[in-house]
């Protein structure tokens, strides 16, 4: 759920809940398989948001309260940057 399309339309970030597991931000690449999980197995992910840039994906780490948090493409540079009371969302600016 809450797909979102990369800047330049390459990629898509999404939320999905495997059987049995939590939910997390998965990254696809357009016409590729398999999608690449981001967030650690045991880390709720949800609602992601591409930068204008597309150097990093927001997304809303925990349960509730949760956290916004930032993290690479490729699932790297993870940071949390405080409490989140909604879907993360991006000024044209970064």
């Amino acid at each position: 759920i809450y797909p979102t399309f990369s800047p330049d339309g390459s990629q898509v970030a999404f939320e999905w809940t495997p059987e049995g597991g939590k939910p997390g931000i998965y990254v696809k690449v357009i016409g590729s398989d398999p999608p690449l999980r981001l967030t650690p197995a045991d880390v709720e992910g949800r609602v992601p948001s591409w930068s204008p840039d597309g150097r990093w994906i927001a997304y809303q780490r925990g349960p509730s309260p949760s956290t916004l948090a930032v993290i690479t493409p490729l699932g790297s540079g993870e940071r949390s940057l405080g409490l989140c009371g909604g879907r993360p969302s991006w000024t044209p600016d970064s």
